[in-house]
């Protein structure tokens, strides 16, 4: 589902005029060094030399940067400290440039290269989120992922997968057949909480469809469709977790966990 709260959008321009202001500044630094140098007395192979160390201790970050951002929960306080090693180079490259203040320019600026675009992109992933994706054949993806009746009972994590891609085919299949017409999307927020379907009708009515590969439901796996209930008002009617159970279970106001057979009944 698409969010347009004004808060999103303040959040998505914001991105846009830092991604502007990034691209300009990191593309500008490394002409406008070279020239500096050559007119500060330089020679080629110095301005060279000093060039060519800022490029391979970007290219030395790139590893250990992609997995701090992984492993970082903070995305905005890491992206301000980078900012602050960039404009601490920038600052480094004022006055007179000895070479000592040369070459810890290019590593502060170097060194920040790696962390800026990565971690722009994964706070708007944040914001925007991710695509999700399904097969309209569930057979199909099991035939693909290989997923035995040996292997699943060895590794369940597939079964997820599988059934919620079978869900959504079903349910889009009976979609086709209710008496107005109905838009299927999937929801997730900026906590990454998520609910796997959302039906839409034509009304603006929503039912949120939770799948769980479990014989068992607990008020955890009720998280997203509060969240989607709070977000939606009087538009949600009903949210259901189905489950690998055999009857309904309440868990609370329009909320409950249902067998995944009532998707036939």
């Amino acid at each position: 589902m698409n969010n347009t709260a004004p808060g999103k959008q303040r959040s998505l321009r914001a991105l846009e005029w830092l991604n502007f202001f990034l691209a300009d500044v990191q593309t500008g630094l490394g002409p406008f060094l070279a020239a500096y140098l050559a007119s500060s007395g330089w020679n080629p192979s110095s301005v060279g030399y000093v060039l060519t160390f800022g490029g391979l201790v970007g290219v030395a970050m790139q590893t250990p940067a992609g997995a701090v951002i992984d492993a970082v929960h903070r995305k905005r306080t890491l992206l301000g400290v980078n900012l602050g090693f960039l404009v601490a180079g920038a600052f480094r490259l004022m006055g007179h440039l000895s070479p000592w203040r040369a070459y810890s320019a290019q590593f502060l600026i170097g060194s920040s290269g790696p962390f800026l675009g990565p971690t722009v992109a994964a706070i708007t992933l944040g914001i925007v989120g991710a695509a999700s994706l399904h097969f309209l054949d569930s057979g199909l993806l099991g035939a693909l992922l290989g997923a035995s009746a040996e292997r699943v009972a060895k590794d369940r994590s597939i079964f997820g997968p599988l059934l919620e891609t079978f869900v959504f085919s079903e349910v889009l299949k009976q979609a086709s057949g209710f008496g107005e017409s109905c838009a299927l999307y999937h929801y997730r927020d900026k906590d990454q909480d998520e609910v796997d379907l959302v039906i839409e009708a034509g009304s603006g009515a929503l039912v949120g469809i939770e799948v769980k590969a479990s014989a068992t439901v607990n008020a955890a796996d009720f998280r997203g469709l509060r969240k989607l209930a709070k977000a939606c008002g009087e538009n949600f009617k009903l949210g259901v977790v189905l489950y690998d159970g055999g009857r309904p279970v309440p868990f609370g106001d329009r909320l409950v966990a249902a067998p995944m057979s009532c998707l036939w009944a």
